[in-house]
């Protein structure tokens, strides 16, 4: 099924994210990079027909950023007809290389019936596939999935997992989401010092609704638990650079 069936509760929903990849570190041969340099500075100048004229034939020759790229130009329509199924296309095609942007389109796109017949078990594959290659954000909705349900069994304990897979990876909702599920007890014994960490962690980077939460659950926490807890958001910044 979609998701949808935790609307009404607190937890952040995985986001589709549409995002031109500019990097040229896996393109062959210094013509192909300056070509796709060139693809590039035309779509940061806003010209965006000839960007997709210059990554349409990089992405026929098989190179995943272009194919990634044209994917995203097809979904919001940029120097192009907008076009779900070939923008569905496009992702796939990228995916079965092995790019871990378009494996999780592909994988929202499935889930939400986008361009493509509305799958939820075929589409919590890709996205799994997507998180076991390390993409923060597919390793987000992947800790939803299981917490909802969407095409596997229900599973809080392994939705735990990935939330603090990607949590420790900076995902804020994620971190959000774990204070929430440490708070409730849901895939996890109860945990208000470990939800007030989590929910002080998001805070940390300027998310206001953890801010207020972290006061909510902190309150309840002794002053040696709160200091405690305190010192281990400022280490676990620290050690992240943060």
């Amino acid at each position: 099924m979609p998701f949808g069936s935790f609307a009404c509760r607190p937890y952040r929903l995985p986001r589709f994210l549409i995002v031109l990849v500019f990097s040229v570190a896996c393109l062959a041969g210094e013509a192909r990079a300056d070509a796709f340099d060139d693809a590039v500075a035309a779509f940061q100048a806003g010209d965006h027909a000839r960007a997709f004229r210059l990554f349409e034939p990089l992405a026929r020759s098989g190179n995943t950023l272009a194919q990634h790229n044209l994917g995203v130009m097809y979904e919001q329509g940029l120097g192009v007809t907008r076009n779900e199924t070939t923008a569905y296309e496009w992702y796939k095609r990228a995916a079965d290389q092995g790019n871990p942007q378009s494996t999780y389109n592909v994988g929202m796109m499935a889930i939400e019936g986008r361009g493509v017949q509305q799958d939820s078990a075929v589409g919590a594959q890709w996205v799994y596939r997507a998180a076991e290659l390390g993409y923060p954000p597919a390793q987000h909705a992947l800790g939803y999935i299981y917490l909802d349900g969407t095409g596997v069994e229900p599973n809080p304990f392994e939705a735990v997992v990935w939330f603090t897979v990607a949590a420790e990876s900076g995902v804020i909702d994620s971190q959000f989401n774990l204070g929430y599920l440490y708070e409730t007890g849901t895939g996890v014994p109860p945990d208000a010092a470990a939800a007030y960490r989590w929910y002080a962690i998001a805070a940390a980077s300027g998310d206001r609704q953890a801010a207020q939460e972290a006061a909510r659950v902190g309150a309840a926490l002794s002053p040696e638990q709160r200091a405690a807890e305190d010192a281990a958001v400022v280490q676990w910044r620290s050690a992240r650079g943060l």
